[in-house]
This record gives structure tokens, C-alpha cells and sequence, in this order.
């Protein structure tokens, strides 16, 4: 079984299978990201669940074909424009970009202007 997540208003599911090690890493992003969702942040995936640029990746100097090295929480992929994304496997690959630091209040209004700015 896929992780299952659901977020309405102020309440959120997420549903997975605890005795599946193969795709726990799945789980646990699933469930960090419907935490995120429920304290305000917004996807960064497009309709066929694939990161958009420039939110849902993490090093966006780097030119926007290159494989990027880690994906953002609420783009839940490894950005590769050149193929599919890429899957996690590790929470080690997982990064909080700016605008969901922003969604999450984690920084001001002014840092996260300051950074579109930059773009």
C-alpha cells in the first residue's frame, strides 16, 4: 500500500502500512508533508507530481536542467528535468526551501521577497 494523506481545514490523515521497510521513507515524507500542509505550507508539485521550478527545488542557481541534489518537502521529489524526478531515499536528501519556510512562518515576509528578488 502507497502512503495515503488527506488534509481538509484543520485536520489531516495520513495512512500507511508500519510493517513495510521498503517504502517507509515514503511514509514518513507523506506524514511531513500533511504536517506541513496542516501549519499552512502548499505544494510545490504540479498536476503529474513533478517539483516546479522555481519553489519545489532547493538550489535553484544551479541551471534548472541539471539533476538537483535534494528535494524539497512540498515538492516530495528530486527535481530532474532532464527525466522523471527522483524518488527520496534517505530524509538526509529532504530540504525546507524558502517559500515554505515563509508557508510556516519560519521567515519573515522580507526575507522571502528578498529571495524572489534574487531569482
Amino acid at each position: 500500500m502507497d502512503a495515503l494523506s488527506y488534509t481538509s481545514g484543520k485536520a489531516g490523515l495520513s495512512l500507511f502500512a508500519v510493517d513495510d521497510p521498503e517504502h517507509r521513507i515514503r511514509y514518513v515524507l507523506a506524514l511531513a508533508r500533511t504536517i506541513a500542509f496542516l501549519m499552512g505550507a502548499k505544494s510545490h508539485l504540479d498536476e503529474k507530481d513533478v517539483p516546479v521550478y522555481p519553489h519545489g527545488f532547493i538550489n535553484v542557481a544551479r541551471d534548472s536542467l541539471a539533476i538537483q541534489e535534494y528535494a524539497e518537502l512540498m515538492g516530495a521529489y528530486i527535481p530532474n528535468t532532464l527525466g522523471a524526478p527522483v524518488e527520496v531515499t534517505s530524509l538526509d536528501q529532504v530540504r525546507i526551501g524558502p517559500a515554505t519556510a515563509y508557508d510556516l512562518g519560519w521567515i519573515s515576509r522580507q526575507a522571502y521577497r528578498h529571495y524572489l528578488q534574487s531569482l
